[in-house]
């Protein structure tokens, strides 16, 4: 007869480490949490954050605030660093990585049945997709009519 395997389900984690080498505001992503933090396994599925190369901003005459988007992770640059970094062309843009954390989280066991545990995406929908965004979440800067 048929053989069959008896596997018990676990919740595991990934991390993943995205490089960008152009100027990022924040990322959209389909699913997961914004954090201000390194996503770690007890977030949601697809949580994420971003962090700029600090080595890369030193090079920068940058004020304090500027600064402290630096070398940490962020949920967004903000344009006041992107400023900054624009007055002061001759110096290459700062590079970033985007990390997030694709974790599937399993409840059950001792006799209940497995189900996904919280913030596990179900129907084996594992996917995750981001949109680099230049602008602020409340929208990019508009020119005032009539102002010279």
């Amino acid at each position: 007869g048929p053989e069959y395997t008896n596997t018990t389900p676990k919740s595991e984690d990934v991390l993943v480490h995205l490089n960008y080498t152009d100027w990022r505001d924040h990322f959209d992503a389909t699913t997961g949490e914004r954090l201000s933090r390194m996503p770690t396994s007890d977030d949601p599925f697809g949580s994420f954050s971003m962090i700029l190369r600090e080595d890369q901003c030193d090079a920068f005459n940058l004020t304090e605030s500027a600064q402290e988007k630096c070398g940490g992770y962020v949920n967004d640059t903000g344009l006041e660093l992107k400023a900054e970094i624009d007055e002061q062309p001759e110096i290459p843009m700062v590079n970033g990585r985007l990390t997030t954390s694709l974790t599937m989280k399993v409840d059950g066991g001792n006799g209940s049945p497995y189900t996904a545990g919280p913030g596990t995406p179900t129907g084996g929908q594992f996917r995750q997709t981001f949109t680099p965004r230049e602008c602020p979440k409340s929208g990019c800067p508009q020119p005032q009519v009539g102002a010279d």
